[in-house]
């Protein structure tokens, strides 16, 4: 954050040497302790070219991962014996 300018020297210094204790109950441990840190990371992944031509080709990268793994996990994923399967599905 200070190298963001979010905050200065003085409020990074405070932060820094300060110890934090979450106050969780259960019902908040089923969601997203830092959901802007989820956003940020999924609007990185999406926007990063390294990852796919096209945002949908990125989009798609997590649920049907690269074009040369599809065969692996489609096999991993089937009902096919194990004798068809690699060993690491």
């Amino acid at each position: 954050m200070l190298g963001l300018q979010m905050i200065d020297q003085t409020e990074f210094d405070k932060a820094s040497g300060s110890t934090i204790h979450p106050d969780l109950t259960p019902e908040d441990e089923t969601h997203y302790v830092a959901p802007w840190f989820v956003d940020y990371v999924k609007e990185w992944f999406l926007s990063n070219p390294r990852f796919g031509e096209t945002p949908q080709d990125r989009y798609d990268l997590p649920v049907r991962g690269r074009p040369e793994d599809r065969h692996h996990a489609s096999i991993c994923a089937s009902n096919a014996p194990p004798s068809a399967r690699s060993g690491t599905c």
